[in-house]
């Protein structure tokens, strides 16, 4: 599996890229992050291929949890 990460440091794209989609942001841990699949097996991008109108922006980071 690979990982690639942006200037930000999330698994994704260019969070600075103008898009004139709607922005979704989906935030979370390890399971939104999409560990052990491959980025376009995430449940993030399937959102966005199913609905191309929509940019859902993956804003996961792996072990954490929310508090």
């Amino acid at each position: 599996m690979t990982i690639h990460s942006n200037a930000d440091g999330f698994r994704g794209g260019d969070l600075h890229e103008r898009d004139g989609r709607r922005r979704i942001v989906v935030l979370g841990d390890s399971m939104v992050f999409g560990s052990g699949v491959e980025e376009r097996e995430r449940f993030t991008e399937r959102i966005e291929a199913a609905e191309p109108g929509w940019r859902v922006e993956n804003l996961a980071w792996s072990a954490t949890a929310p508090t």
